[in-house]
This record gives C-alpha cells, sequence and structure tokens, in this order.
C-alpha cells in the first residue's frame, strides 16, 4: 500500500511541477491513510513545495508516529479528534 501511495503522489508531484508558478490555489489533494506516506522524503516535497504551483495539500492520518519532522515543521497541522457519535 505504501509503495502504490508512493507512486501516485510521485506521478501527482511531478505533473504540478511541471506547470508554471501562480499565486490561486486550482487543486485540492486529499491523501487518506497518510501514515502510509508522511515517513517518505516525498511527502518533505510536497509540503515544500506544491503550494507555489496552485495545488494544496490535505494529509489525513489517525497517528503521528514515524512522521519526519521536516513535514511536520513545514505543514500547518491541525489535529481533529474523533471520538463517539452523540446519541
Amino acid at each position: 500500500m505504501a509503495f502504490l501511495m508512493g507512486v501516485v503522489a510521485d506521478h501527482v508531484y511531478s505533473h504540478v511541477m511541471s506547470r508554471s508558478i501562480g499565486e490561486q490555489l486550482r487543486q485540492l489533494l486529499v491523501i487518506d491513510e497518510a501514515y502510509y506516506l508522511l515517513n517518505s522524503p516525498l511527502a518533505e516535497l510536497m509540503v515544500r513545495g506544491l503550494r507555489k504551483f496552485g495545488l494544496g495539500t490535505i494529509f489525513i492520518t489517525q497517528t503521528l508516529g514515524g512522521i519526519s519532522s521536516d513535514v511536520l515543521q513545514n505543514i500547518p497541522l491541525i489535529i481533529v479528534l474523533g471520538g463517539n457519535d452523540a446519541t
């Protein structure tokens, strides 16, 4: 699973980097189960470089273990805690 997610993320990264730099957000990439990808060097490249090419990225994960400190320092981090549904 980690390999496949890395291949897809690499393809998206390569495509976006081939575009010209822009000021507007044009696309949004949402990656669920992001712990498969967040410990790879590709994640650092994504959080550092894609915004200026018009691609916003949302990583969804249930754990922060194993994530590179460089990635955590370069993303706006929002923690959403889930719980039981209200009854």
